[in-house]
């Protein structure tokens, strides 16, 4: 049974508060863990280094350890960036929100007379768009986080990002996604 609908856009800003938003619930401790991966070894080769430095290979183990930990603290930047630029193909999509009892459905609607398409084939001809498969969130998913900031109210899972900007929200259609999201 059907408890809620909605239709809304989404602004560039709202999209990129609710990436940076998903990084933090998932990706971000990973980031750090990964770091001192490296940082364990840099640690015990600059220690070497001091009691030897003569050992050449240390040098190269040093820089290796830092070059690695300066990618991963690089990596998420370059993916917002990248992100951030690949927004502006979405600008004008409408999004349809349907909220159910058991899961949250989240369908693409492309306005009519606007061609997006992905790349030109061997002829020059433009490759149109598949048809988009609307994205279903079980509201049962153990990864399911809700979370709500002054502007949107963000659904993520491990592997689906939803951003719901509040303006075009009612207090009411506010109160029943606050409820079922149990934000």
């Amino acid at each position: 049974m059907e408890k809620l609908k909605l239709t809304y856009s989404i602004k560039k800003e709202e999209w990129l508060e609710g990436y940076d938003l998903s990084y933090s619930l998932f990706r971000k401790k990973f980031t750090y863990i990964k770091a001192a991966v490296f940082l364990i070894p840099l640690l015990l080769f600059i220690e070497q280094l001091f009691r030897d430095p003569h050992f050449k290979m240390g040098y190269v183990c040093v820089a290796v350890c830092i070059g690695a930990i300066v990618c991963i603290f690089a990596t998420p930047k370059m993916e917002r960036r990248t992100a951030e630029r690949a927004l502006d193909s979405l600008s004008g999509d409408i999004y349809c929100l349907t909220l159910y009892e058991d899961r949250l459905k989240i369908e693409t609607i492309i306005p009519e007379g606007e061609e997006k398409y992905l790349d030109k084939d061997e002829n020059g001809e433009p490759i149109p768009l598949p048809k988009i498969e609307p994205t279903v969130i079980p509201l049962s998913d153990k990864s399911l986080r809700a979370t709500e900031t002054d502007s949107i109210i963000g659904v993520f899972t491990k592997a689906i990002s939803c951003v719901i900007p509040k303006s075009g929200l009612n207090d009411n259609d506010l109160d029943v996604l606050k409820t079922a999201l149990k934000i």
